[in-house]
C-alpha cells in the first residue's frame, strides 16, 4: 500500500471523528449536560488528549499490531484483532445507516431506502480499490470546505446567541458525563492501524494528538454555539442540532438558506468517513492473515458493510463503548507494558 502524508492523516481522523458530531451527538452532549455540553467536550478533550500523549510518547515509531504482538504474543494479538475487525464493521455500518437516513429524510424524501445504501455501497466500493493515499488526500481537501463551511453557519448564528442560554455555566451540576465524552474520539484508535504507511514517522508522532485537539475544538465550539443559540430544554429535542443551527440564519437573501451546507457536509463526511472504516476493517483482516493485496477483498467487506446496514445489526452500545476503551484504556497500558518491556530487555541483555 501507498504511502500517506501526516497532514492528510490528521484530517481523515478529524473528519472520522466529528462525523455523528454533525449528525445528532450534539443533542445527545445537552441531554447528559444540560448547558454544561460544551464544557464536558473539552474534559472529554483534555482526558482523550491525555491518553494519545501517553501512547505517542512512548511508542513512537511502531504501529499497533507490533507492539501487541511483543506484549501480548500472537495469539491474543489475533483475538484483539478479530473483536476490533468486528467493531469497525459495526462502526461503518452505523454511520451508513446515520447518514443515509439523514439523507433519506431531508434530500431523497422519495427515494427508497435500499436504493441510497446501493448507490452509498457503490461509491465507498470506488474509493477502498483506489487506496488508503486517495481518501486521506480527498479528507484534507474536504476538511478545507468542512471548517469554511462550519465558519459560516457559527458566524450566520450569531444573532441568534445568547449568553443566557448556557447559564448556569455548570449546567445545574450535570458536569458529570465526561468519561461519556470519550467515544466521540474513540475513532482515534485506527491512526496505530495505519500509523506504519505514514511516509516520516518522525513527524507523525503526535499526529492523533493533533487529530484528537482539532476534533475537541470543533466539536465544543459547535456545542456552545448551538447551546448559546437554542435555549434549554429545547435543546435537547432536536435530532439534527447543526441543522436547526443552520436554519437560524435570516440574514440576505444569500444567507437565508444554509441547510444546503449541512447537506453537503453530511454527504463528504458519509462517504469518507464509511470509506476509510471499509478499508480499516480491510487493513485489519490483511494484517490478521497476512494478505498481501488487501484489494482483493475489497468487494467483499463494502458488501458486508452494506449487509450489516440493511439488517440493522449494528451494536450502537458496542460501537461507542469499545472503541474508547481501545484507544484510551488498552492502548495506554500496552504501551507502557511495551516500554517496560523493551527496557527490562535491555538491562538483561
Amino acid at each position: 500500500m501507498e504511502k500517506i502524508g501526516a497532514k492528510e492523516t490528521k484530517w481523515l481522523l478529524i473528519l472520522l471523528m466529528l462525523s455523528t458530531v454533525t449528525l445528532g451527538d450534539i443533542a445527545v452532549f445537552v441531554s447528559n449536560s444540560g448547558t454544561a455540553a460544551f464544557i464536558n467536550c473539552i474534559c472529554g478533550l483534555l482526558i482523550a488528549l491525555l491518553a494519545t500523549l501517553v501512547v505517542n510518547l512512548l511508542i513512537r515509531h511502531t504501529d499497533m499490531f507490533e507492539v501487541f504482538t511483543a506484549v501480548y504474543g500472537k495469539a491474543l494479538t489475533s483475538i484483539l484483532g478479530f473483536v476490533l475487525l468486528a467493531v469497525t464493521l459495526m462502526n461503518g455500518a452505523q454511520k451508513m445507516e446515520l447518514f443515509s437516513r439523514a439523507i433519506s429524510e431531508f434530500v431523497l424524501t422519495d427515494t427508497p431506502r435500499i436504493f441510497i445504501l446501493i448507490l452509498f455501497s457503490v461509491s465507498v466500493l470506488s474509493a477502498v480499490l483506489f487506496n488508503l493515499e486517495a481518501i486521506t488526500r480527498y479528507a484534507l481537501a474536504a476538511g478545507l470546505v468542512f471548517l469554511v463551511f462550519a465558519g459560516i453557519i457559527v458566524f450566520s448564528s450569531l444573532s441568534e446567541a445568547r449568553y443566557t442560554n448556557i447559564c448556569p455555566v455548570l449546567g445545574k451540576g450535570r458536569v458529570v458525563n465526561v468519561l461519556n465524552m470519550l467515544y466521540v474520539f474513540g475513532d482515534v484508535v485506527y491512526f496505530y492501524i495505519i500509523s506504519g504507511y505514514i511516509r516520516n514517522r518522525r513527524r507523525s508522532a503526535f499526529t492523533a494528538s493533533k487529530a484528537v485537539i482539532g476534533a475537541g475544538v470543533i466539536t465544543a465550539v459547535l456545542t456552545l454555539f448551538y447551546t448559546l443559540c437554542v435555549p434549554y430544554p429545547v435543546s435537547e429535542k432536536y435530532t439534527y442540532p447543526l441543522y436547526r443551527l443552520a436554519s437560524l440564519a435570516n440574514y440576505t437573501v444569500v444567507l437565508q438558506r444554509l441547510d444546503g451546507l449541512v447537506f453537503l457536509m453530511w454527504m463528504f463526511l458519509g462517504f469518507i468517513s464509511v470509506s476509510a472504516l471499509t478499508l480499516f476493517a480491510v487493513i485489519i483482516f490483511a494484517r490478521l492473515f497476512n494478505l498481501s493485496d488487501p484489494r482483493a477483498v475489497s468487494p467483499a467487506f463494502v458488501f458486508l458493510v452494506f449487509l450489516i446496514t440493511l439488517t440493522g445489526f449494528v451494536s450502537e452500545k458496542a460501537v461507542n463503548v469499545i472503541l474508547p476503551a481501545f484507544a484510551f484504556g488498552v492502548m495506554p497500558l500496552t504501551a507502557v507494558l511495551y516500554k517496560f518491556k523493551k527496557s527490562w530487555r535491555k538491562k538483561n541483555d
